[in-house]
């Protein structure tokens, strides 16, 4: 059972990241959730998935990172902005609003396959040098807002949001650059459209391969990776699958069980690796259940590490062309979050310039010399260094295996 001189450690833990937040504040949140988990605990159906004292641990930071004290209030955009941070946000998404890049890609897809890179950066370029300032000025105030949380800019806020030790992330940056050369190593040698790599293509690999696997959605699948791991059989009662707008994974303390979502956007192929990638979160947190270790106490690093791992093993037994796309896909995640890095770091720099000079470090084919997509892509402008724990251990996980 967890003592109330740990719940009491486990709100101090939370203020440096809510500065603003009294620890009398946590406490309240904290004790009530541990009150309510004791009870819930009992009426669980057994197996249970953890003890007693790692689902309460769970639900009391589950409850301080979701309470809606802690929570920034949405920003209406319509409405004057005195914070200029807040003014920033309002004034990019006045010009596009968030909802319309879906949509919008959608059609530059669809362009891209039949008009050249030229003609359609010609016919975006109005909307992009509206937004270019607009960006600029939501990457300082994103820089000031950190800075008044005590932190010196974005970056390290988020380094200590997901617990990501400054340790690996030197080790990124040490070993970045040989990753993207060995991840280069293992594109697959399959033909390729001249479009392939424009800055409006997304840079697929897995889609372009000549065979796939083919396992059933979902059952064969999970099959395939719980003969690998087999807790999951144990659990398999527990583990529900659904479709949604996006790709996640996720504990239901509710019912001690796991919600497991794929994307309704993705093809057959994207359908198979990311259900793959989500059941290997789902092995990673049975397994650290099973130590007595909740995934919200260590932070989204050590659980990215942990499913990277078994996915990588995963694919490898899979297909080594799956395997080999998925490895050289890190391309994109990598290009993104370098991006993000050096844009925080100096956004008074020209970042189209930086950008299609990182685009074109990661994948040498491409043509122009500037790239305004970061400025139309969601996890950059809205959801900022989003994947760095992603690309973080990718990097630690890849140079490893060199």
């Amino acid at each position: 059972m967890l003592s109330d001189r740990q719940v009491e450690l486990i709100c101090k833990s939370y203020l440096p990241r809510y500065q603003n937040v009294k620890l009398e504040i946590l406490l309240e949140i904290a004790q009530s959730a541990a009150k309510e988990a004791r009870e819930s605990y009992e009426k669980l159906p057994v197996p249970r998935t953890c003890d007693l004292t790692t689902y309460t641990r769970y639900c009391v930071n589950g409850a301080i990172v979701s309470d809606v004290k802690l929570n920034v209030k949405p920003i209406n955009s319509d409405k004057p902005q005195k914070n200029s941070f807040n003014r920033a946000v309002a004034d990019y998404f006045n010009i596009i609003p968030l909802e319309s890049f879906d949509r919008l890609w959608t059609q530059i897809y669809k362009r891209n396959q039949t008009e050249t890179e030229a003609q359609i950066l010609k016919d975006l370029k109005p909307l992009f040098n509206k937004l270019k300032s607009k960006y600029v000025n939501l990457t300082k105030g994103r820089n000031q807002e950190a800075e008044k949380r005590g932190y010196k800019s974005q970056l390290e806020l988020i380094l200590e949001i997901h617990q990501i030790p400054q340790e690996d992330y030197q080790v990124f940056l040490k070993n970045k650059d040989k990753v993207i050369e060995y991840c280069q190593s293992q594109i697959p040698r399959v033909e390729l459209p001249d479009w392939f790599y424009s800055q409006f293509n997304s840079q697929c690999y897995l889609c372009k391969l000549p065979e796939f696997p083919k396992l059933k959605y979902p059952d064969e699948i999970f099959e395939f990776v719980a003969k690998e791991y087999p807790i999951l059989k144990k659990f398999r009662h527990k583990i529900r699958f659904a479709e949604s707008s996006s790709s996640t994974f996720r504990y239901v303390k509710e019912s001690d069980s796991f919600l497991i979502s794929i994307a309704k956007k993705h093809n057959s192929r994207h359908r198979l690796t990311a259900l793959i990638h989500e059941l290997g979160h789902t092995v990673a947190a049975l397994q650290n259940f099973k130590k007595g270790i909740d995934p919200l106490t260590n932070g989204r690093y050590p659980s990215e590490i942990d499913a990277f791992k078994i996915e990588s093993n995963l694919f490898k037994k899979l297909s080594a062309q799956v395997y080999q796309a998925e490895v050289a896909g890190t391309l994109s995640t990598l290009y993104e979050i370098i991006f993000q890095i050096e844009a925080y770091r100096n956004p008074d720099q020209n970042l189209p310039v930086l950008y299609g000079k990182i685009f074109k470090h990661c994948f040498p084919k491409a043509k122009l010399k500037e790239n305004y997509t970061y400025l139309i892509n969601e996890d950059i402008v809205a959801l900022s260094l989003r994947t760095l724990p992603h690309a973080i251990t990718q990097v630690k996980i890849l140079s490893s295996q060199r």
